[in-house]
């Protein structure tokens, strides 16, 4: 019966959908004051989910209303083990939904969606989803999954929020383990890789979309070049005002339709990413305008 629910399931058959929205790292409070507090983005995520969603389900003739979606933004700060068991116990008092979910839908971006692929692996291993029952996705925005750009180390503003933190503040250590991601020897990377392809070979699928001018996580980064699976999509996320039909816009485009088909690019995508790094100076900010677009979320 099992296997014929799941050649026979589609997404015609939702009726209830649960979204959760997992927002990214936040800088110690002082820095929040400087350039604004991100508290409420887990919420944002999940209203923009729901949002093209219905619109998804309606427009192919199904009615779909706000009654079919259930939202669970979850918020908490903190190294990454710290964020899942945190999020993971405020999700366990919405479990009834989300077990009875045609739908489970994950918006997550940043140091979130590291956060995310560890939660769903726990919800997988507790046995609380279930991919051959349920069609489970991941929208997985300017995710750190190889780690920020190496050379943040030595920025002067990234020094300043590190330096001017308490020996024990949360932002601090969670800020520093974001580097831990560049190197695959560490653990936490490991735990990492390993959580990530039990939930893609469990038949997750995940969207990972990039962006462009992105002055935090690097291209290759965002769409987690070192991993394979065809239940990894890759996209790139454009500003209007940034974008130029011209010769590398093209290559990059090229680029990301070769690892979509499960063709290798011989690492080309790695050396592409410095050149479209985004600035702190110069207003392009793309690690956090990639969340404003409708378009990223459809």
């Amino acid at each position: 019966m099992k296997l014929i629910n799941k050649f026979t399931k589609t997404s015609l058959d939702a009726r209830r959908i649960v979204i959760l929205g997992v927002h990214g790292w936040f800088p110690k409070r002082s820095i929040q004051k400087m350039v604004g507090d991100p508290t409420g983005t887990s919420v944002k995520f999940c209203q923009e989910m729901a949002y093209s969603v219905i619109t998804f389900f309606n427009d192919l003739g199904m009615e779909i209303s706000n009654e079919n979606v259930i939202q669970i933004p979850l918020s908490g700060e903190g190294i990454v083990e710290n964020r899942v068991d945190n999020l993971y116990k405020q999700l366990e008092k919405r479990m009834d939904e989300v077990r009875s979910a045609d739908i489970v839908l994950v918006s997550a971006h940043s140091q979130g969606t590291p956060v995310s692929v560890f939660i769903l692996n726990r919800l997988l291993e507790n046995k609380e989803i279930d991919p051959e029952r349920q069609t489970i996705g991941m929208l997985a925005m300017a995710g750190i999954h190889h780690g920020p750009f190496p050379i943040m180390r030595e920025n002067f503003i990234v020094k300043f929020v590190f330096n001017n933190n308490d020996e024990n503040d949360v932002a601090k250590a969670s800020g520093e383990e974001l580097f831990e991601f560049n190197d695959p020897h560490e653990k936490i990377t490991k735990y990492y890789h390993a959580a990530l392809f039990n939930v893609l070979n469990s038949g997750v699928r995940i969207c990972a979309v990039a962006s462009w001018f992105d002055q935090v996580v690097p291209l290759y980064s965002a769409t987690l070049q070192g991993i394979n699976h065809p239940n990894l999509y890759r996209a790139i996320y454009v500003e209007r005002r940034d974008y130029n039909d011209d010769f590398f816009t093209c290559l990059i485009d090229f680029v990301m339709k070769l690892r979509n088909r499960g063709i290798s690019d011989f690492g080309l995508l790695v050396h592409l990413s410095d050149l479209i790094m985004g600035s702190f100076v110069y207003g392009t900010q793309g690690h956090s305008t990639i969340y404003e677009s409708d378009n990223v979320y459809k």
